[in-house]
């Protein structure tokens, strides 16, 4: 696998229970042979913050996360790590 990646997602489903993100995803991450797949949402971006977009080739996706530990609702945009 290439590395680990840092992007912004927005929240399209939230419940206790799990989230749906979505977000432009590194192609060479959803691609990456042996690839775990994991995500780890980092934190919630601050309205007005800018954050870096990936500069590589994306895919646009809706991706499930399990588990919602920062209470998140549909609608907040967030920093999500691709391992």
């Amino acid at each position: 696998m290439d590395g680990m990646y840092d992007i912004k997602a927005s929240v399209t489903k939230a419940t206790e229970a799990d989230v749906k993100l979505t977000g432009d995803w590194p192609v060479s991450w959803l691609q990456a042979p042996g690839s775990t797949g994991s995500t780890e949402i980092l934190r919630k971006i601050i309205p007005g913050e800018v954050f870096e977009i990936f500069g590589g080739e994306t895919q646009r996706l809706e991706i499930h996360h399990a588990g919602n530990p920062l209470n998140l609702k549909v609608g907040d945009d967030v920093v999500v790590r691709c391992e």
